[in-house]
């Protein structure tokens, strides 16, 4: 995007919602079952069945508003949208429009240094579609996921690039999970994003025609996805081109956008209300028990780990990653210092996680051979905060752990780890590496200050890492003296 021109960028997000049953419907919620074995007589379309509303799904919505800010209307009424899809028989779907559940809220979110605002205009509750399977020539129909409860929040548009835009949708899903809104498993399209943008020179009034991207279920195709279109419409507006109001795909292996239809209009869908359901009306006190349920949520949760320490870009990496902080928290009651804790999982947990070594359940850290509570992957942070340990030694420790089981502490004990303090025996050890190593110490004493790490190092290493640091440092200083010029 060049300097002479500006996107205008607002999402529409599908979340499925977490409940055990469909939304009009007492039928099993099963994405991963075998195609037909979860559906019924309603989300079939079958003549003369009436819909049944989910409350739970109702419930869920409205703790969506709340995390999100939203005003939550006491009246709400469902309409049928007319529209064809080949995987939802009735020939229409059952949503929200005029009177949405949801209004006028907004999202805070991080991305790099800064915090963001952008404004959630609606959320409204409807049914999701069946599946398409395109196989060849045939395309084949599977239910199961037909009547699905979703809600669609729609944001205003107040996103300017591409990584604005998958930084807010990253939140929002953060933000939806913690509140237990829904499972926001992308892979498995519990949340996926149409994206609006235009383009427009800096400092027009006016919107050009904006484009739809449709079904975009990761951070990344969003990002690449909304870059590759705002670089197509600017190109052809400078080349005197249209762009054409309409609906496309993001072909990610070709890395483009292709057509998918011409953009319907509001009046194309041919709204009307419900006629099988009343008008939902909610009552303040129902409303107050649904905030009651919510837990911390992100902002909240970054506001903690700033007032216990960490800094700001630490607590969105900690807020971010799936399972970290409620495991970080469990630790917290060892006596470990949060932001040495927050730095050890850093070096130690999410490498193991990473690499397939461990994964994390409920708090707890399950290995081939050993299973690890949070409490004692803090009580090593303790023994190291502690001096009983050093950092390296910690290293070994965890490893003991991972492959072993058992305690830090147990492990400490066994092998003979503590960290050795013994000036005598250290000085010793100091005048040896300063010995062997003549070059290094004149250009110490000359001004290289640097070195002093390199023969801390050499000295740690000739004591198999065992040796305390901070001793091991202050024995160096005092032997080689102050270096000229200091």
């Amino acid at each position: 995007m060049t300097s002479d021109w500006e996107a205008i960028i607002g999402l529409e997000v599908h979340v499925q919602l977490r409940t055990n049953s469909k939304l009009f419907s007492s039928t099993a919620v099963q994405s991963h079952a075998p195609p037909n074995t979860h559906t019924d007589a309603w989300s079939s379309g079958q003549p003369g069945v009436l819909p049944v509303l989910n409350e739970h799904a109702v419930a869920l919505a409205v703790r969506a508003g709340l995390a999100t800010g939203c005003r939550i209307e006491p009246l709400s009424i469902f309409e049928r949208k007319h529209y064809f899809y080949a995987d939802l028989p009735r020939g229409y779907q059952i949503t929200q429009y005029e009177y949405p559940i949801c209004r006028n809220g907004n999202l805070e979110f991080p991305l790099g240094n800064q915090l963001l605002t952008c404004g959630i205009e609606r959320i409204h509750i409807e049914e999701d579609t069946g599946k398409s399977i395109h196989a060849g020539a045939f395309s084949l129909l599977d239910y199961n996921r037909a009547s699905t409860p979703l809600v669609e929040i729609v944001s205003r548009p107040d996103l300017r690039t591409p990584d604005e835009a998958a930084a807010f949708f990253r939140e929002l899903r953060q933000l939806l999970v913690d509140a237990q809104v829904t499972d926001g498993n992308l892979q498995d399209g519990c949340m996926r994003c149409d994206a609006n943008v235009s383009v427009r020179r800096r400092g027009e009034n006016s919107l050009r025609n904006r484009v739809e991207i449709k079904n975009l279920n990761s951070f990344r195709f969003v990002r690449d996805a909304l870059a590759y279109e705002i670089n197509r419409q600017i190109t052809a507006w400078e080349s005197a081109e249209t762009v054409w109001q309409e609906t496309r795909s993001w072909d990610e292996n070709a890395h483009l956008t292709r057509v998918l239809r011409r953009k319907e209009k509001s009046a194309d869908y041919r709204y009307f209300p419900e006629p099988d359901l009343p008008p939902l009306r909610l009552t303040t006190s129902w409303i107050s028990s649904q905030a009651a349920k919510l837990p911390e949520l992100p902002a909240a949760s970054r506001a903690r780990l700033q007032s216990q320490g960490l800094s700001f870009a630490e607590s969105v990496q900690l807020v971010q990653a799936d399972g970290l902080l409620a495991f970080f928290d469990a630790a917290l009651p060892s006596g470990a210092e949060p932001v040495a804790l927050f730095h050890l999982m850093n070096a130690l947990l999410t490498p193991a996680l990473h690499q397939g070594i461990a994964s994390l359940q409920q708090n707890t850290i399950v290995c081939e051979n050993a299973v690890l509570s949070a409490l004692a992957f803090g009580e090593l942070q303790l023994l190291i905060q502690q001096d009983v340990i050093s950092h390296t030694m910690g290293r070994q420790v965890w490893e003991l752990m991972l492959h072993e089981g058992g305690s830090a502490a147990e492990h400490v004990a066994r092998h003979g780890l503590q960290t050795v303090r013994d000036t005598a025996a250290l000085q010793k050890i100091v005048a040896e590496v300063l010995a062997q190593c003549p070059e290094e110490v004149a250009r110490y004493r000359a001004g290289k200050v640097a070195l002093l790490g390199f023969l801390a190092g050499k000295a740690m290493k000739a004591t198999a890492g065992k040796a305390d640091p901070r001793l091991l440092s202050e024995l160096l200083r005092t032997t080689l003296g102050p270096p000229e010029n200091s």
